[in-house]
């Protein structure tokens, strides 16, 4: 059985986050590393960053939205962390975070 085809609530979350604060931006990264993505969320509500429509882009990917608004932030904060994404980057600047604390 395949369990991605029977996944209603994270997009029907996704609708939800998108009517209730407009748009949306996707991130993915790959759980190869040392983050689950149980700790990529709580690493963000820490600092109050909400995510919406959890998706499993592969057996090694996953993804997720945030704020459109908090983006940036966000994207900041997982570089920082070390969260290998996998998503193009909003913010040149973060290229810098990625490569500094990336995981060895």
């Amino acid at each position: 059985m395949n369990w991605r085809r029977l996944d209603f609530i994270n997009p029907l979350d996704g609708l939800w986050g998108r009517a209730a604060h407009g748009s949306l931006h996707r991130f993915s990264f790959s759980i190869d590393s040392d983050f689950s993505a149980f700790e990529v969320e709580k690493l963000l509500r820490r600092y109050g960053i909400h995510i919406w429509g959890r998706r499993l882009e592969s057996d090694t990917e996953r993804s997720f939205l945030v704020k459109r608004r908090q983006a940036v932030w966000a994207e900041y904060l997982l570089c920082r962390a070390g969260v290998p994404l996998t998503s193009p980057l909003l913010d040149s600047r973060n290229e810098q975070y990625r490569r500094r604390h990336a995981p060895r």
